[in-house]
């Protein structure tokens, strides 16, 4: 097992960091908590399959901990389509906003992905 800070920043942009953001690789698999930087695009520059990501946890519903989880979703659901992680959110709210991201731009989450 192998634990990444992919981002360990703060909500203020600064030069060469990324907000909040860890990968866990558990031999083929990957889990993240927290998606404060974008996930695809981690995955992407580390030439990581996106169906190895076995599930995304949020912590709390803070943009520096959630906002990467948008592009992740909108990735996956057309293009990556093989990945279908769980995602763990907090509250209710989270699950509203990214149901209304994904809306606003015609995507829509497919019967095996889970938000919870």
């Amino acid at each position: 097992m192998r634990i990444i800070f992919e981002g360990t920043s703060h909500g203020v942009p600064e030069a060469g960091k990324k907000c909040a953001c860890t990968r866990i690789e558990i031999g083929s698999r990957n889990y993240f908590i927290d998606a404060g930087c974008d996930v695809a695009q981690v995955l992407a520059n580390r030439r990581i399959p996106f169906e190895s990501v076995k599930g995304i946890f949020i912590t709390h519903s803070h943009m520096d901990h959630s906002v990467g989880l948008l592009p992740f979703y909108a990735i996956t659901s057309w293009y990556y389509r093989e990945a279908d992680p769980p995602v763990y959110v907090p509250g209710e709210n989270l699950v509203k906003l990214v149901g209304q991201f994904l809306d606003a731009y015609g995507y829509e989450l497919r019967p095996t992905q889970k938000l919870e």
